[in-house]
């Protein structure tokens, strides 16, 4: 064997490792962990049920693309309720007002897909509502909006009709029912899935809310008359928009 050809082999054995790691890639389907942070934010607005975790996901072997995450809450009772990620919220930086508070800049984004290199860990704050309950609450607002036209023409300012309709008074009734958190314990398995993997990859945790969660998200149903004043133009002050109540469960993951 020739010097040149001792060479050539030397050198092609000098690109095996890489080569082996380009197929080992090209192959490969990503492994996926999510961690909760302690706690999640858990509301009910004219958003509906809502909840906010904030999360950390990894991926191993490779890059991850998720193209859906789906909460599935499940009470002590068997109730069961799905709510669909809607938009990520990631802390870019902190920095200091005038006043020495710490004020945090934060990108907030329609959810539609998120990347999940090997190289960094993605932290977070994953808002998920209920896809129902909008479609729904969008019927009942094309109703309210239709009526308030047609009460228009006879009178520019219909408010006092409009708001002692039937159908304001079965919209009141809708967001009333449709509070459907209670007191209890709830399962929570946030189902991730991304593009290569056949079967989601799905993380279990659990929290409860106390009679006084419960009361405390109730009073939020009392306040969509005052959001619809400022939404349907009866008042132009956004002072009068509701402030709307939230709770802290704490958040255990179940091995």
């Amino acid at each position: 064997m020739s010097p040149e050809e001792i060479a050539a082999y030397i050198g092609a054995a000098a690109w095996l490792p890489q080569i082996t790691s380009w197929i080992y890639k090209s192959v490969s389907k990503p492994s996926l962990k999510l961690i909760s942070s302690p706690t999640l934010e858990l509301g009910y607005t004219t958003l509906g049920p809502i909840i906010n975790l904030t999360s950390s996901i990894s991926a191993e072997r490779r890059d991850a693309l998720i193209d859906k995450i789906e909460l599935q809450v499940v009470h002590e009772k068997g109730e069961k309720r799905i709510l669909t990620w809607s938009f990520l919220n990631e802390k870019q930086q902190e920095m200091r007002n005038l006043k020495g508070e710490t004020v945090e800049i934060t990108k907030n984004q329609t959810a539609i897909a998120l990347k999940v290199p090997t190289i960094a860990l993605v932290e977070k704050l994953i808002g998920f509502q209920d896809i129902e309950f909008q479609m729904n609450f969008k019927l009942h607002i094309n109703k309210i909006a239709e009526l308030q036209s047609f009460l228009k023409k006879d009178n520019p300012n219909p408010s006092e009709k409009l708001f002692a309709s039937k159908e304001f008074s079965d919209f009141l009734d809708f967001f009333k029912n449709q509070m459907y958190w209670k007191e209890g314990k709830y399962n929570l398995s946030v189902v991730i899935r991304e593009v290569r993997l056949r079967n989601p990859y799905i993380e279990n945790f659990c929290f409860s809310l106390s009679k006084s969660d419960v009361d405390r998200l109730h009073e939020n149903c009392s306040k969509l008359a005052k959001d619809l004043r400022v939404s349907l133009g009866v008042s132009t002050d956004e002072s009068d928009l509701p402030k709307w109540n939230w709770v802290y469960p704490h958040v255990m993951p179940i091995n």
